[in-house]
């Protein structure tokens, strides 16, 4: 979801351990152990995911081409640890894996895999400092306006699609900073999923040639 070895390294792990033993679980743990309740009678892994970020769970998904988004998930679960629940919306969504980034949950596809949304979501960026308290779909444009991926943008013929999308359409709170320095763009996806109330972002593309790409929260 490098090894490296030597005495050091496994001072460390034990000193790691004790830490986490003393002081609880950390933030990771904690988000992979919260309870939460997921009921669906067909449906799909969009409305899956939209359920659960609206338990205030951050969760990002890189959509496959080729997902029909077929209404197939039947689920009944009350007071589950989230990694449970993930767990079995993947036994149903194969074409998807679920990994934990930068503390929110990421799903990717493990086969039709975009190589274009998975070289943009790593499209690295210098700096990336929007006005406080935008509304989604003006911060969705702050995130395709920058530089980088602009020129990530033109050099493979896409077109940011703009407008609104998403929910909710209030603005975040302005007390919080998403500035970042040296990130990729996926980085900077999950600091606005994990830090304000647009909990769900996904990347798509869409078109007769694939032209469009899409950000939304």
């Amino acid at each position: 979801m490098n090894r490296v070895c030597g005495l050091f390294t496994g001072v460390f792990i034990v000193v790691a351990i004790g830490i986490t033993n003393c002081f609880g679980q950390n933030a990771d743990d904690q988000l992979l152990n919260k309870r939460v309740d997921l009921q669906l009678e067909n449906g799909t892994l969009t409305l899956a995911l939209v359920r659960l970020a609206s338990q205030q769970i951050p969760i990002g998904i890189e959509c496959s081409p080729g997902d029909k988004q077929k209404s197939y998930l039947k689920l009944d679960l009350k007071g589950v640890p989230l990694h449970e629940v993930l767990e079995l919306i993947i036994q149903g969504e194969t074409q998807y894996q679920w990994m934990l980034r930068d503390g929110v949950i990421n799903i990717a596809p493990v086969q039709d895999r975009d190589p274009v949304l998975e070289k943009f979501l790593l499209v690295s960026v210098s700096n990336f400092d929007p006005p406080k308290g935008l509304r989604n779909y003006f911060l969705r444009d702050a995130v395709t306006d920058l530089p980088e991926a602009t020129i990530f943008l033109k050099t493979h013929g896409l077109t940011a699609v703009n407008g609104a999308s998403g929910y909710p359409s209030k603005p975040y709170d302005d007390k919080i900073d998403l500035g970042m320095y040296g990130v990729d763009v996926r980085a900077i996806l999950n600091r606005i999923s994990r830090e304000t109330q647009m909990k769900l972002w996904s990347v798509s593309r869409s078109g007769p040639k694939n032209e469009y790409l899409h950000v939304s929260f």
